[in-house]
Formats: structure tokens, sequence, C-alpha cells
């Protein structure tokens, strides 16, 4: 019976020893286990290495305002890598990022194409009497600025200087219908000049004018003003070129809308300082009498070189770059 009992409690012993735990710390222990060797074996089948997620990187994902960030950061756990941007980069493309939106919102949406403090002005302009055509001005931070403009002088232009010549008697009658059928095809200009802006939107600019016209003179044009007769064979127009030169001075005021659109109002004043004529005809007729073809010249040189002066009313209507 002794030999029994004992025999009973070595095995009472024995399966006592061998019993799994069933006790907090045996799970935890179980726990451990599992979290070091499962990823150790997915990682020896798969050839992956499943490095578990930043705390930056849940953070991220978890950010709703970086769906960008969360991207990154999704691919880089996925490859087991740290997706992170070169130095310097985030906070100079933030910089510009930031800069381009404020210039934008200034703008009004459109960002300029120029330096900060510079424009340029691309406009239509048309300044009463002495041109239409396209203008385009500089402006400088400074506060000076410089343009350039070419036009055409439209012949109602020029037969409106040619009335105010005519009505100050610069001409007489014999002259008149020389001066009517040189302006009939009009000219073309070129204008330059530099100003100043004292205060905002006022413009006080100088330049030089020039004015240059190609026409024909009829014959009756050229006997009514020289009084002698003209004629050789095949000789019915005479070609004639004339070449003004002036200066010019402007004051006016320059309105900006939505930082892009420019108007601009003036009032100025052109004054020629030199003028030239040329008639194209054979060497006989100026070896004529008096030299007839050298009379019509001087007389429209002194003409518009000395009373060749007008007001001008100026507008224009652009786009600021």
């Amino acid at each position: 019976m002794a030999r029994i009992a004992t025999r009973g409690t070595a095995r009472a012993a024995h399966s006592h020893v061998f019993r799994p735990w069933p006790t907090p710390t045996h799970l935890a222990i179980s726990a451990l286990l599992v979290g070091l060797l499962v990823p150790a074996a997915v990682e020896a089948q798969l050839g992956l290495d499943l490095a578990p997620p930043s705390e930056a990187g849940t953070q991220a994902v978890e950010a709703t305002e970086a769906p960008e960030a969360a991207e990154a950061v999704y691919v880089g756990e996925t490859l087991g890598r740290d997706l992170e941007p070169p130095a310097g980069a985030s906070a100079d493309v933030a910089s510009v990022d930031v800069a381009s939106a404020r210039e934008a919102a200034a703008s009004g949406g459109i960002p300029s194409l120029m330096p900060e403090g510079w424009a340029l002005d691309l406009s239509a302009i048309t300044s009463l009497p002495v041109t239409v055509g396209i203008e385009a001005q500089l402006q400088t931070p400074v506060g000076v600025f410089a343009n350039l403009s070419v036009g055409h002088t439209p012949a109602g232009y020029l037969e409106m200087m040619a009335g105010m010549l005519e009505g100050a008697e610069v001409f007489g009658d014999d002259i008149s219908p020389i001066i009517d059928e040189s302006v009939g095809s009009g000219a073309w200009n070129i204008r330059v000049g530099v100003g100043i802006n004292p205060i905002e939107g006022l413009e006080l600019s100088v330049g030089y004018t020039y004015l240059g016209a190609v026409t024909t003179l009829s014959r009756n044009a050229i006997e009514t003003a020289t009084g002698q007769r003209v004629r050789y064979r095949g000789m019915r127009e005479v070609p004639m070129t004339i070449d003004m030169h002036a200066l010019h001075g402007r004051v006016g005021y320059r309105f900006v809308i939505e930082d892009h659109f420019v108007l601009r109002a003036s009032l100025g004043w052109t004054h020629a300082v030199a003028a030239s004529a040329r008639l194209e005809v054979p060497d006989e007729v100026r070896e004529l009498p008096n030299n007839p073809a050298a009379q019509i010249e001087e007389a429209i040189d002194e003409g518009f070189g000395q009373y060749g002066f007008t007001p001008e009313v100026l507008v224009s209507a652009g786009y600021r770059f």
C-alpha cells in the first residue's frame, strides 16, 4: 500500500510539473514569443524587412491635412524605407509656394512676370493729332520710366495740323495745294521718351518724335505753287518725301485696375525742330529758272520746321506684365 501511494504521489507530482500554467505570466510570455518569432518567419519566407512604422510616419498618416505625406509614409512602410525629402528642399519649396500664393492673391490671381518693383505696360494708344499705334513703357522701382511707341499718323490728323498752319497763314494760297496733297497719305512715326512719377499715378515725361511721309504731288499742284509750266514726257506725278523731327512733353495720369489693366490720359505738346522735303524730279526741272523744285522744298521745310507745333490729347489702354 505504501508503494502504491508512493507511485501515485509521484505521478501526481509528475503531472503537476508538465501541466501548462494558466497564469497571466504564461500568457504574456506567449504573446512575446509570437511577436518575435512570427515576423521573423514571414521575413524569411517573403524576403521583406517588416519594419514597424515610425512614430512620425504614424502621425503623418493620421494627419488629414497632408495626404501626400501619408501616401509617402505608406509607400515607405511597404518598402521598409524612410522616404525623406532632400535636406532643405521642404523649406525652399514651402517658401516659394507661399510667396507665389501671396503674389497671386495680391495681383488678382495672376502673378507678375517682372521682378518686384518693375513693370512693363503694352498699350494701344492714340494721340490727337499725332499718332495711332502701340506703346511699350518700362517702369523702374525708383519711379523713372521709359517708353517707345510706333504708329501711323492718319491723313485726317495731318490735315488737322495743316489746317492750323494754313489758318495761321504760314503758307500762301499758292503752296496750299501742295500741302493738301502731301498729307493725303498720312505718315509713320516713332516716339521715344523718359519720365518720372513724382507721386503715384502722376506721369511727367519728355521725348523725341519722328514723322516720315512718302507721297506724290500732281503736276498741276507744282505748277500752281511755282507759277511755271512743268511739262515733261511721262511726268504726271512727282514723288515726294517729308521728314520731320520734333520734341514732345506730356503731363498725364495712370490708372491701374486689378494690378494688370492700365489706362492713361495725358495732355501734351509737340514742337518741330527741323523738317526736310525732297521732290524726286528730273535734273532738267531743277535747271529751270528759279529752280521750282527747290522753291517748293524750301517752303515746306520752313513751314513745318518753324510752325510745326501742336497740342495733343493722348489716351491709351493696355496690359501690365
